[in-house]
């Protein structure tokens, strides 16, 4: 019996021993910075669609290493340290740099490889239909191979410091200095690649900013030339037939503008009978050696005196062009204080689109210095047509010019007819709500959620986007707006995906759709057919990320195989990382690569909720549960928020450095926390209250359940967020703990503080995020109402702030003001402030902000030993010596402030000291 006792109590405890060497671990702080990950960026697929290749950062460790493999079979190699690499045209090899400068051709699904020693650079080119590849070598040489890939057939020029080729493979122009007795000269040569011919173009001061036209038969450069110590940028152009470059002529530029001066080349019209270039203000004469330093603010400055400080050192630019012929003419496009934009997703660039504006933009809504003006110019003849609309562009083929109008509420789309000059209003019969709960902001009351989208060919149409739904639109208004979607009824959000954008619409072809489900937060594809019935048919959907963001338009996938129907797409959920698939249907998807780092540690798991916040309104939250939940413990609780959060349901959170100052999702998740996430929704005036209800209702909700530990619930928010957690401090005694980072604290002061490029912020307060709605003059009450500085006698909370002095968003007096009247008020409170530090934190700090949040939370949330930087502070003096991370074992928990009526209150003190 006692034996049989012995045994299994062995058994047990071989079982137990089992069980915890089997138990995942959480996350670390080494996570941050060796955590591997898909570079999204790197994906490619060779035009066959057999092949593709990617790069795993940090595999192994602190390295990248890039992945090329067969789609079908299992030939796969992995190449340690290598960056990245190109296939080939005919999808035969692939090229990419290994040991620094050896470069590398495989043979793809073979082990055979060629390599060429002592490369610096190489460049895949098409000439003729067939692959080239020049390659420069890294010896005393310099010298330049151009070989023809298929063939073999390669031809080496020497001393190549620098090579530039046509974008139809056909002109080679090399670089290299000359030195003589006097001087050294750089000497530029045109290389014909067909005849071989070459000739000597230009010789003389150092060359920058070269280009080449579409065609191969014109060159442009600019040579730096020095005059004592002033460096001079002169213009040369070359185009065959012409025995070598000239200059273009220095009166064109000064007949324009004395105080201007050549500052880059922007490129070639399409038709090559004009190039663009930038005129740069000349530097500004330097104050007198003995003048007053004195900034003279005016209210009729247009922009603050600070703002106009700032951007002297901007180097202001305007946009020339240079008609090319006998004589050359120079025009004079965008002048002072305007915008300007060519092309822009047009193929004509005879025409620019110029916005004019002498004030700030953010203060359209008072200041008329800052109303804007758009006017179509001219890159032909300079001539301007002014516009009643903003934020225009071109259409594809130039025909139409379409922007937001009139005024700045962004209510309507409007287009003008470049032959007629007429403007129409193309969406005023669209039946969409002026006002929905997604846009809650005063400067947002009358927008409609649209946006301008791609055209179809021949500017026949074009597409706009509402918050749900893609409309055909006929922008000269003689047919009735369609709907292509029918996305609102279902609460699914439409785009195009960027691969459908890549050549011009026309009216037969299939359109492949990014879709989001608004309610349930899938993501997938649907495919739409313009004709000859409009039909939008069903991919895919699933709980899965298939962009950037759920709902937003990935500027990179899906990628397709140029010769043949496969793709690559990027796929993401809570706990499965970012990794790529291929699919030939949308329907069915294929893993690539095999990268899921959070399998091998303590992970979480997200769901999506509905409640009620405690004004009844019906909303969402996402709620993170740690792997491995057990309904039958208790669990503390983080709840964070900034805006609307539940979109991101399926989002994966990575444990990195470069989050800012958010909550790291994946730090906490993975060390036993449950953390929600929940949407606001705000009431204009009142934009306190309304955090106050959506966050307070969300607490009071999840608190019903059995399994959240209703006495241990921390609060966390960043910028903004940083805001509603020093208001919801102030407004309730429900949380147990509270982090804010690069919070506001005083909308009084801080709406008439400096942000970015110290331009006011009184937009943001009065019309954006703020939501005040109103000024701080003529609206005191709002702003005090909203203002958490005002409550700091309510706090009961104890709470860790993170301001930082070299905030550009948030100034660091509102945590300043906040931290020392919580101070004065007796209240537990602690300020990190990082010197490297701006509107957010990286790299080692972030390291150090993620130890001492989580050491501050698990001490008020789960009962843990605080650290001696909590209960004992860290002098100046020990600045950079000492951490005080260390956990406190003589000291329990912080104690008391330094009121004096505290210790009053215990008998301690019977009166003042003087």
């Amino acid at each position: 019996m006692v034996a049989s006792k012995r045994i299994t109590l062995l058994i047990l405890s071989i079982l137990t021993t089992t069980i915890l060497f089997a138990q995942k671990q959480p996350v670390d702080t080494t996570s941050f910075f060796h955590w591997p990950a898909i570079d999204k960026s790197s994906a490619a697929i060779s035009n066959d669609g057999k092949y593709v290749l990617y790069s795993i950062n940090n595999q192994p460790a602190g390295n990248n290493t890039l992945m090329i493999q067969a789609l079908s079979g299992n030939w796969k190699i992995a190449l340690p340290g290598v960056d990245g690499g190109v296939f080939t045209k005919d999808s035969r090899e692939v090229v990419f740099f290994r040991s620094n400068d050896s470069l590398c051709l495989l043979t793809l699904g073979t082990n055979d490889n060629k390599y060429i020693p002592q490369v610096r650079s190489f460049k895949l080119f098409i000439q003729g239909g067939e692959e080239w590849m020049a390659y420069q070598l890294n010896n005393p040489e310099k010298g330049l191979t151009v070989q023809n890939i298929s063939t073999g057939k390669e031809q080496t020029y020497e001393n190549a410091d620098r090579y530039f080729l046509s974008s139809n493979g056909k002109i080679l122009v090399l670089l290299n200095t000359e030195q003589t007795a006097e001087d050294k000269k750089t000497v530029v040569k045109w290389i014909d690649l067909i005849t071989n011919k070459s000739n000597v173009i230009g010789k003389g001061a150092d060359v920058k900013n070269l280009v080449i036209d579409a065609n191969g038969t014109q060159l442009t450069f600019i040579r730096q030339e020095r005059d004592g110590n002033v460096t001079k940028n002169t213009i040369w152009y070359y185009k065959v037939g012409m025995d070598k470059a000239v200059e273009v002529e220095e009166k064109l530029i000064a007949g324009l503008d004395q105080n201007l001066e050549v500052g880059g080349i922007s490129g070639f019209t399409r038709d090559g009978n004009r190039l663009f270039i930038n005129l740069k203000e000349k530097a500004l004469p330097q104050p007198k050696t003995n003048a007053v330093k004195v900034d003279v603010w005016s209210y009729t400055d247009a922009k603050l005196q600070s703002q106009q400080l700032s951007e002297l050192g901007d180097h202001r630019s305007y946009l020339a062009v240079v008609v090319l012929g006998k004589p050359m003419r120079l025009l004079r496009i965008q002048q002072e204080n305007e915008t300007i934009s060519v092309g822009n997703g047009s193929t004509n660039d005879d025409f620019a689109i110029v916005t004019s504006r002498l004030g700030e933009a953010g203060e359209y809504y008072w200041s008329k210095a800052a109303l804007g003006t758009t006017f179509v110019v001219s890159t032909v003849t300079g001539e301007r047509k002014k516009l009643s609309m903003l934020r225009a562009r071109l259409s594809t083929e130039g025909k139409y010019v379409i922007g937001y109008g009139p005024g700045e509420s962004m209510q309507d789309i409007y287009s003008y007819e470049m032959a007629t000059g007429i403007t129409r209003n193309m969406t005023d019969s669209l039946a969409i709500p002026s006002y929905t709960k997604y846009w809650d902001r005063p400067v947002t009351l009358h927008y409609r959620g649209l946006l301008m989208g791609p055209w179809l060919a021949d500017d026949a149409a074009t597409l706009i986007y509402d918050d749900y739904d893609i409309w055909e639109i006929d922008p000269s208004c003689k047919k009735a707006p369609i709907n292509l979607t029918n996305g609102r009824i279902r609460n699914l959000r439409f785009r195009v995906t960027s691969e459908s954008l890549k050549g011009a619409i026309h009216p037969n072809d299939i359109v492949l759709l990014q879709a989001f489900n608004k309610e349930s937060k899938q993501s997938g594809f649907y495919q739409l057919r313009l004709a000859p019935s409009v039909r939008a048919e069903l991919l895919y959907m699933g709980d899965y990320i298939f962009a950037e963001l759920p709902n937003i338009q990935s500027p990179l996938y899906p990628l397709k195989a140029r010769n043949a129907n496969v793709y690559i797409v990027n796929r993401e959920r809570v706990n499965e990382s970012p990794n790529i698939f291929y699919t030939t249907d949308f329907k069915t998807y294929y893993p690539i690569s095999n990268v899921y780092p959070e399998k091998n540690v303590s992970w979480f798991n997200s769901e999506l909720i509905d409640f009620k916040t405690s004004d009844g309104i019906h909303t969402k939250a996402i709620l993170y549960k740690p792997e491995g939940f057990n309904p039958q413990n208790k669990y503390p609780l983080i709840i964070h928020y900034y805006e609307k959060k539940s979109d991101e349901l399926n989002k994966y959170w990575a444990p990195v450095i470069d989050n800012g100052g958010e909550l790291d999702i994946a730090w906490f998740g993975s060390h036993g926390y449950l953390v929600l996430l929940t949407d606001i929704h705000y009431k204009i005036g009142y934009t306190g209250e309304s955090v106050y209800k959506s966050v307070v209702g969300a607490a009071q909700y999840i608190s019903n359940f059995p399994w959240v530990d209703k006495s241990h619930i921390g609060i966390q928010g960043h910028s903004f967020g940083g805001y509603e957690t020093n208001y919801l401090v102030t407004h309730s005694s429900l949380f147990a703990a509270a982090v804010s980072s690069s919070g506001v604290s005083d909308l009084t002061s801080a709406s008439g503080s400096l942000g970015g490029k110290s331009s006011s912020t009184q937009e943001y307060y009065e019309t954006r995020d703020g939501r005040m709605g109103t000024t701080p003059w003529a609206g005191t009450d709002i702003y005090v109402k909203n203002s958490p500085v005002f409550y700091i006698g309510n706090v009961v909370t104890p709470i860790l702030l993170i301001n930082n002095k070299n905030d550009g968003n948030v100034p660091f007096e509102q945590g300043l003001e906040f931290f020392t009247g919580l101070r004065r008020a007796g209240k537990r409170v602690w300020m990190l402030q990082y010197d490297n530090g701006g509107h957010g934190i990286g790299g080692d700090d972030y390291k150090d902000y993620i130890i001492r949040s989580a050491q501050f939370f698990d001490h008020y949330l789960k009962g843990a030993p605080a650290p001696k930087w909590m209960t004992r502070g860290i002098p100046a003096s020990e600045k950079g010596l000492e951490d005080g991370l260390e956990l406190d074992r003589d000291i329990k928990t912080p104690g008391p402030g330094l009121l004096i009526e505290e210790e009053r209150k215990k008998g301690q003190l019977s009166r003042l000291s003087p």
